[in-house]
């Protein structure tokens, strides 16, 4: 689901990378929380916008599969409701668990 072999030698030592897994603990599922509720309220460019920074966090840690829903959730206007209401559920789960498994990482 992720490799963090790239974050480490991006931020330089394991130790900023742990720093930067402990933003993504604590901002992806926020970041998420938003999509959904700017889905609800068909406020599609800020939706966008929180899409396009969950796509950079997990392509940071190599989460390509998430990082492709992100990408696809960055033009919620090319979708159909069914669709983008999918893959904000599907993005949701993934995330939950990516979180849990993270939390491992930062003892």
């Amino acid at each position: 689901m992720y490799d963090l072999i790239y974050l480490e030698s991006l931020m330089g030592s394991k130790a900023a990378a742990q720093k930067f897994i402990r933003i993504i603990i604590r901002d992806a599922p926020q970041l998420v929380a938003d999509i959904q509720k700017h889905c609800e309220q068909n406020q599609y460019e800020s939706l966008s916008i929180s899409a396009h920074s969950l796509k950079t966090q997990f392509n940071y840690i190599q989460s390509k599969a998430l990082a492709h829903i992100a990408l696809t959730l960055e033009t919620p206007d090319t979708l159909r409701n069914e669709e983008l209401n999918q893959l904000i559920s599907q993005l949701s789960d993934s995330v939950t668990t990516l979180v849990d498994q993270l939390k491992l990482e930062v003892k």
